[in-house]
């Protein structure tokens, strides 16, 4: 019988790629009341980031997590870093109209640069690789749907372009899928770890719970 899932390590029922991996940072719990600028609840990526830029720019920040940092879906993600959105672009400009759909296409686009500049400027030891994205259809959608998506993000400025093979993924004959270049991946914990370390040294205070 294997060991038990540790739920303050993972909210999920098994350890990623990205838990085994990753060395385990702990940080005091929090036994009295303090004055901060800024309270972020949550040690995912997202609060972990928020912390990193707040401090960087001289706030004084306080971050609380109820498990071990990165225990949420940050521990548990694919880490890839993609403009390619779960929700399609031609729906996107249907509901909000072309001019905010352009808006998150140009703000994804802008967080993928933003983090591999952290990375960089920040020597943060994280596996950093410039990659690319694939969008290509499941059997039970619509061929229609993937040319809706091809000149829905051209019109909005994406760089996509429609391709007929994807390295190590053959496609079905007379199928295609639609490429996304610069994107990225990381390892997540490491990134995220890197950018505790950074804010802490800029004064931040982090409080967990001991896993």
């Amino acid at each position: 019988m294997s060991d038990p899932i540790n739920d303050q390590l993972t909210s999920g029922s098994h350890y990623s790629y990205w838990n085994e991996s990753s060395a385990l940072l702990e940080y005091k719990t929090l036994q009295s009341n303090l004055i901060t600028d800024v309270l972020i609840v949550g040690g995912g990526i997202a609060g972990v980031t928020t912390a990193y830029c707040l401090a960087k720019s001289g706030r004084k920040v306080v971050l609380l997590e109820d498990g071990c940092l990165g225990s949420g879906e940050t521990g548990r993600t694919t880490a890839q870093i993609t403009y390619a959105l779960d929700d399609r672009y031609y729906d996107l400009i249907k509901i909000f109209g072309e001019e905010k759909a352009r808006l998150a296409a140009e703000s994804h686009k802008h967080a993928i640069q933003w983090i591999k500049s952290a990375v960089v400027t920040e020597g943060i030891d994280c596996n950093y690789k410039d990659a690319e994205g694939f969008l290509f259809l499941d059997p039970t959608d619509k061929s229609e749907n993937l040319e809706k998506e091809l000149e829905a993000t051209q019109k909005l400025g994406l760089p996509t372009q429609v391709i007929s093979e994807i390295p190590g993924l053959p496609l079905k004959p007379n199928k295609q899928a639609i490429r996304f270049p610069d994107q990225g991946q990381f390892h997540i914990l490491n990134t995220s770890q890197g950018m505790q370390i950074l804010s802490s040294v800029w004064g931040r205070n982090i409080y967990q719970h001991t896993c």
